[in-house]
């Protein structure tokens, strides 16, 4: 997926306000920095594996 795609993606755009919610979460001390990393990594993970699904779906077209 190109960079421009990406940018008009709405996951991406979700993913990334997952982002910055949990990071000012742990700065402002609202989120425990563990809780914070595991936001993030869920948040990440489901992008990517949305990602690799919408690929692996356009192969088998």
């Amino acid at each position: 997926m190109k960079l421009k795609d990406k940018l008009k993606s709405r996951k991406f755009w979700l993913t990334i306000a997952t982002i910055v919610f949990a990071i000012c979460g742990w700065f402002t001390g609202r989120i425990d920095p563990l809780e914070a990393m595991k936001i993030i990594l869920i948040a990440v993970g489901v992008y990517n594996g949305t990602e690799t699904m919408i690929d692996m779906m356009h192969k088998k077209q």
